[in-house]
């Protein structure tokens, strides 16, 4: 085995050691901050039943598999804030077997886990004794006098007479009698062997304060059996709960505001139709808004307080890097920051988290954004660029495939340039090349070529429809797509991407099911927008027989603009498949460039 780059099982032994703790010293430990368990506060995604098959497994001995922890390092310094029982440092940080021991420290100390949604949950589970039984405690158990209703209890106090004692006398007064001896110590050595678990050895992994985050993430994939993997955004929350976890528990709430509807017109939450953004994602941002760093792994050393020179961790140097962090880290989290930023989205017709395919690409966007605040550039401008680089990064991709390499290299090409004037002029050359002549004529056309409508440039085109404000297809009333795409606006039934080709014409015509047709009708050039009223009118007919009796519908003049503007090919009803197909990705691309030009146009004259 080896650790790092060139490392042998020499140096594999001096920079980890494996243990064992008696289950209540890991226990005791995270009660008072010598271990970091930063799950107590990120959301706790194990099901009741797994929390009672561990302490199943607890009871009967059986191995629950070893925990990995990380040296902070930390040995010596103190957190000067707080005068709680947890205002040491930690000392160790739990890189693996986060859920296992949450779960473990929740049942025996009765403390309440964050769910997935961000909701106080409580982990209790009830014991029967006779059979051993656990079980997630129900109006039933509580009442039924052979189940001890709740064993947090047993943790609780340094005996476990009294919850005997308790158990034997309800169960006596439920049955009316006195128990036999033989029953009643059965049932009270049930009792005792549970409370003993605490004694039970959990194998531990100690990986030494020297090792780099890319050893340990190495370990980790070695050792855990589902070989999942961690990612920059692990380690840098990590670090956060050790040296800054008033910051993280900032994150979270965000996080938490993010889920969370505002309660009245008065009150005011991270709250959107976008992203519900995770602490993962949110620290992303913060770091290029504080260091200018695209790749988390680089912005991982400077946490660590790493000289460039020497390679070694300096305390002076980490407390200046985190403050750093933190004032970031409040533009981030800032709402009115994050609000005006969705604005510009909703700007480039992006309505809702539905029509963006790339959930970084949103981030970095909002990164740059912040550097545009920071710089001073003008509001009405700093939007304007902003809606125009989220579209843009949206229809080419920028940021798929190797997005923090291209993340940190428009971050680069910002921090070269000067003052608001530099932003602007960063952004707009970039903007420039990549929306050139070549890539709608050519690129953009060979992207809308595709065999599934979740595709960057189908996307593109319905936010386009939204910037011209476009109707829904075959709408007499000229009710927008617009309209119909806001996910505040609560309707029977919304907007639905319509096959111009029915589906089941497709399969008819060319004799194909399953994959292949979905391969061969789900092409974004056979996508449109009509209501759910129209839609259900043409069902599985095909164009040559709907497209006259809606067309009738409409006036001469919102004929015209309909068909220009969901890019129907003169005579598109009538022609094959194949050839209508390629007809409208010309006008489906022309459509795009034009919603650009649109919003660009909206440049002019701002400052």
């Amino acid at each position: 085995m080896s650790l790092g780059k060139g490392g042998t099982v020499a140096d594999a032994l001096t920079q980890y050691r494996d243990t064992s703790y008696p289950l209540a010293t890991l226990v005791g430990e995270v009660g008072r901050g010598a271990i970091a368990l930063p799950d107590i506060q990120r959301p706790f995604v194990w099901h009741n039943t797994q929390v009672r098959n561990l302490f199943d497994s607890l009871y009967r001995g059986f191995p629950i598999g070893q925990v990995m922890f990380w040296e902070t390092g930390a040995e010596l310094e103190t957190r000067t804030i707080g005068t709680g029982p947890k205002n040491s440092v930690p000392r160790l940080v739990i890189v693996d077997g986060q859920q296992r021991l949450t779960a473990v420290y929740a049942v025996m100390t009765g403390t309440n886990v964050v769910d997935e949604k961000y909701r106080e949950r409580e982990l209790k589970l009830a014991f029967r004794p006779r059979d051993g039984r656990f079980d997630v405690p129900t109006a039933a158990t509580k009442n039924d006098p052979d189940y001890v209703p709740d064993i947090t209890e047993l943790f609780q106090t340094s005996s476990s007479r009294r919850t005997v004692n308790r158990f034997l006398e309800r169960l006596e007064v439920a049955r009316s009698n006195t128990l036999q001896d033989e029953e009643a110590d059965r049932l009270a050595e049930a009792i005792d062997r549970l409370a003993s678990v605490q004694q039970f050895p959990i194998q531990v992994v100690e990986l030494n304060a020297g090792i780099d985050e890319e050893s340990v993430a190495d370990v980790f994939v070695r050792i855990n059996s589902e070989g999942t993997e961690l990612d920059q955004a692990d380690f840098l929350l990590t670090l956060m709960s050790v040296w800054a976890p008033e910051g993280r528990k900032e994150l979270e709430l965000f996080a938490k505001s993010c889920t969370t509807p505002p309660a009245s017109g008065t009150d005011r939450t991270a709250f959107n139709h976008h992203i519900q953004a995770g602490p993962d994602q949110l620290v992303r941002v913060t770091v290029a808004a504080a260091f200018g760093r695209g790749r988390l792994r680089s912005a991982y050393q400077v946490l660590r307080g790493k000289s460039a020179d020497t390679g070694e961790a300096s305390t002076e140097q980490r407390r200046e890097n985190y403050a750093q962090l933190a004032r970031a880290q409040k533009r981030v989290l800032d709402l009115h920051n994050w609000h005006e930023f969705l604005r510009a989205i909703e700007a480039a017709g992006f309505r809702s988290g539905k029509q963006v395919l790339s959930r970084f690409a949103l981030l970095a966007t909002y990164a740059l954004w912040l550097e545009g605040r920071q710089r001073g550039v003008a509001a009405r401008l700093r939007q304007n660029l902003i809606s125009r680089w989220f579209f843009m990064s949206q229809v080419t991709g920028r940021y798929s495939g190797s997005s923090e390499t291209q993340f940190d290299r428009d971050l680069r090409l910002l921090a070269e340039s000067n003052g608001p004037e530099g932003w602007t002029s960063v952004l707009e050359e970039a903007l420039a090349l990549q929306m050139s002549e070549d890539f709608f004529r050519n690129r953009l056309t060979s992207n809308l070529d595709a065999r599934s409508w979740r595709n960057r440039a189908l996307n593109a085109y319905e936010a386009s429809l939204v910037i011209h404000e476009a109707p829904m297809l075959f709408s007499p009333t000229g009710e927008t797509v617009a309209s119909r795409l806001d996910p505040q606006v609560v309707t029977v039934r919304g907007v639905e991407r319509h096959h111009l080709f029915p589906k089941a014409w497709v399969r008819r015509t060319f004799g194909v099911s399953g994959h292949a047709l979905n391969a061969l009708a789900d092409r974004p050039a056979n996508a449109s927008w009509v209501d759910w009223i129209e839609n259900s009118e043409i069902s599985d007919r095909p164009p040559t027989d709907y497209f006259n009796v809606h067309a009738a519908r409409l006036t001469a003049e919102q004929l015209v603009k309909q068909t220009w503007l969901h890019a129907l090919p003169d005579g598109w009803h009538e022609m094959d498949y194949d050839s209508f197909l390629g007809a409208r990705r010309i006008l489906m691309a022309e459509v795009i460039e034009q919603g650009y030009a649109r919003l660009r146009d909206r440049s002019r004259g701002l400052t």
